[in-house]
């Protein structure tokens, strides 16, 4: 449902995943050495200012990253106090990491808070299930956290997306993710301890998320993990990867039957605009919810959407957001369908979460990265030789040191001015 092979490749100075269902690309993830993705990761940092009204408060990482802290309404934090935080959503727009109070590993399905007790339902899953399922539920993660010695100092949350997952396979996600952290942390851990976020005095990194692979899982938990271990699959992942980010980019698709959607993203919301085109507006209609769901989850849309679909009566259009509510049930971050304007477009709203790619690497360090992976997949080129510009050339002096160390060769440079792509120099080039 949610992916159901993921394929990974880790290359020098790069991690990156595609999820996958069948033959297709849902979702691109990518962690670089030069910029992490710390979403997932967690931090204890000192409060520097708290905005009250606006439930907000702001605090640095060890390294000097600026986090936004979002603030429940419980939530009581004052500037200068130490403070466990979770990351919960990339930069945007020239904001900082957005983070959340509190120390907690978030999947698929579950949310799980450390250092806490208890085992909850969400209100909407709730609602769907017997109270039979609901208390074999309860008991089979209680069951669980006990036998990992963990029930004093693990609270679980069962997502409303949940609502097709069986108890066995409920279990199975949570004992992945609390697995994660004991190897993250150190499984030595006494009741009562909480679970490796120690005294409280000390600013830094607690848990650094897991990497690609827990990254990938948390979205795609039922989902087999591969990663490529040769040039011909890792030429097909280059492949599917530069298709993704591609199509992600583009502002017009063609749908099924002829009809065209439109994506522009603004600083306020992404619009989202359908028309028939060639095609009929019953083609549309039918080829519209599976579009969107698509696009929000491999383009990574976040925040307010506005979707503009062409009139119709009633019963049909309440049976397109019957079927969006469908389609979008399987992103991990929960979307919402808020309801439709006066104006008749239907406005629906998704938690932010992993940057995309590009954003995340910045085009320049995407193309040396590339070069140094070419390097990597041919062990005979004893000798390598690189044509980079004066910029590359700073920028592998700078952030990319770790990458370039990360090939088991030294590489020799050329630095050319004027250049604009890097290139790999075959064996007896003039």
């Amino acid at each position: 449902m949610m992916g159901d092979h993921v394929l990974i490749d880790r290359a020098p100075g790069q991690d990156r995943a595609l999820l996958m269902q069948g033959n297709r690309v849902v979702e691109v993830l990518a962690d670089y050495h030069h910029a992490r993705n710390l979403t997932g990761s967690i931090h204890r940092v000192k409060i520097n200012r708290v905005i009250a009204g606006q439930n907000r408060a702001f605090a640095r990482l060890a390294d000097g990253t600026q986090v936004s802290v979002h603030l429940a309404k419980s939530d009581r934090v004052v500037a200068g106090a130490m403070s466990v935080i979770t990351i919960t959503a990339a930069p945007r727009d020239g904001k900082a990491w957005q983070a959340s109070l509190g120390a907690r590993l978030v999947s698929a399905n579950l949310v799980m808070l450390v250092g806490q007790q208890g085992i909850t339902i969400s209100r909407a899953l709730a609602a769907s299930l017997s109270e039979t399922s609901k208390a074999v539920l309860v008991d089979a993660l209680a069951g669980l956290l006990a036998d990992l010695g963990m029930a004093a100092d693990f609270a679980v949350i069962v997502r409303r997306g949940a609502v097709e997952m069986s108890a066995d396979t409920l279990v199975a996600e949570c004992r992945a993710r609390a697995n994660d952290w004991l190897t993250a942390t150190g499984d030595n851990h006494a009741p009562g301890d909480n679970l490796g976020l120690g005294d409280g005095s000390d600013e830094g990194m607690l848990y650094d998320g897991g990497g690609i692979a827990v990254q990938a899982r948390c979205l795609a938990p039922l989902a087999d993990l591969t990663e490529t271990d040769a040039a011909t699959s890792a030429a097909e992942f280059d492949s599917r990867f530069d298709q993704a980010i591609d199509e992600a980019c583009q502002s017009a698709v063609q749908l099924d039957g002829g009809g065209v959607m439109w994506v522009e993203p603004t600083k306020a919301l992404t619009a989202i605009d359908l028309d028939s085109g060639s095609g009929t507006q019953d083609a549309l209609y039918a080829a519209a919810p599976a579009a969107i769901a698509r696009a929000l989850r491999l383009r990574q849309i976040a925040g307010l959407v506005a979707i503009d679909l062409p009139r119709a009566k009633p019963p049909v259009m309440q049976r397109v957001r019957d079927d969006l509510e469908v389609a979008m049930a399987v992103i991990p971050r929960s979307p919402e369908i808020l309801g439709q304007t006066r104006g008749g477009v239907l406005e629906c709203r998704l938690a932010y979460g992993h940057p995309f790619p590009t954003d995340l690497s910045g085009r320049m360090a995407s193309e040396v990265l590339g070069v140094l992976r070419q390097i990597a997949l041919r062990p005979t080129l004893a000798a390598p030789v690189i044509e980079i510009s004066p910029a590359m050339a700073d920028w592998l002096d700078t952030d990319g040191v770790a990458a370039l160390a990360a090939l088991d060769r030294p590489v020799r440079r050329i630095v050319l001015s004027g250049l604009t792509v890097p290139r790999l120099v075959e064996p007896g080039y003039d």
